[in-house]
């Protein structure tokens, strides 16, 4: 995460799509999800969730705007405990907690992920899947604590 966390430091567009390489895009998918942005958060200030096809999780393809960006230090969004796993979902229930999600199903990707697409696992699933047990203590501990990136920035 920690290289996501520098493009969102560098990046000096209205919002951006960090997505890993087993997730393909609609045809329409950036520009359904940047009309849903301007019209829910004109001046960049939130998150659209875009839908998965096949898979019933609301955050873990995010369009991030930059003013909701602005929000973290030096714009690390993505709490930097996480080494793949949950910062998506944990940056997502900050939004959600200050109003800030809004959930667009019309924009949607392919997420090629193993439990739907068996002969599509690659190298890097296996090298984010290193981590899963050290994120999902991280995770519990964290919701243990009552602890929420952007909320507070407390690792």
């Amino acid at each position: 995460m920690r290289l996501m966390n520098e493009g969102f430091k560098l990046s000096t567009a209205d919002c951006v799509l960090p997505i890993s390489d087993d997730i393909e895009l609609d045809k329409d998918t950036l520009t359904i999800a940047y009309g849903c942005m301007k019209e829910n958060y004109p001046d960049f200030d939130g998150i659209v969730g875009i839908k998965q096809r096949g898979l019933d999780n609301k955050t873990g393809v995010l369009l991030i705007g930059s003013k909701f960006l602005d929000r973290f230090p030096e714009r690390m969004a993505f709490c930097p405990i996480y080494k793949g796993l949950y910062c998506d979902t944990e940056l997502a229930e900050y939004a959600q907690s200050v109003d800030k999600f809004t959930y667009c199903d019309k924009a949607v990707v392919t997420h090629y992920h193993p439990s739907l697409y068996p002969n599509k696992k690659d190298e890097t699933h296996d090298i984010g899947r290193q981590y899963k047990v050290q994120d999902i203590n991280n995770w519990d501990r964290r919701r243990a604590k009552g602890l929420l990136w952007g909320r507070s920035f407390e690792l």
